[in-house]
């Protein structure tokens, strides 16, 4: 599967768990260890881990097995590490002042899904 459709798979799994507010960053690869961000906003950290255990599950079953994933099931940020893609669930206190699309800004963000829509 290519990278960028790789990205619009995590999307879907993403909002079909009711993932609020997810961006993906392209970033240039001169600049990054990695090509994409994914961003998206949970509604509380039982939420968080419900995201990273579907996204994994998924992603497992199409046969990509090097994930890691940082942050405890109880967190307020979980990140999961794909290589080339870099997975980002935040609780939307958490997101306010971590503000990496802030940091990015000069990047190309593309917003995919406003909050957490039914």
């Amino acid at each position: 599967m290519k990278k960028n459709d790789l990205v619009d798979y995590i999307v879907k799994l993403l909002s079909d768990k009711k993932g609020g507010d997810i961006s993906v960053i392209s970033m240039p690869p001169e600049k990054s260890l990695f090509d994409y961000s994914v961003i998206v906003t949970s509604t509380g950290q039982r939420h968080s881990a419900s995201l990273s255990d579907h996204v994994e599950r998924e992603l497992r079953g199409i046969g990509i097995k090097n994930i890691k994933i940082e942050g405890a099931r109880n967190s307020d940020w979980i990140l999961m590490d794909l290589g080339d893609i870099i997975v980002d669930i935040f609780t939307e206190e958490t997101r306010k002042r971590y503000a990496l699309e802030e940091l990015w800004k000069d990047h190309e963000i593309r917003k995919l899904k406003e909050k957490h829509e039914a």
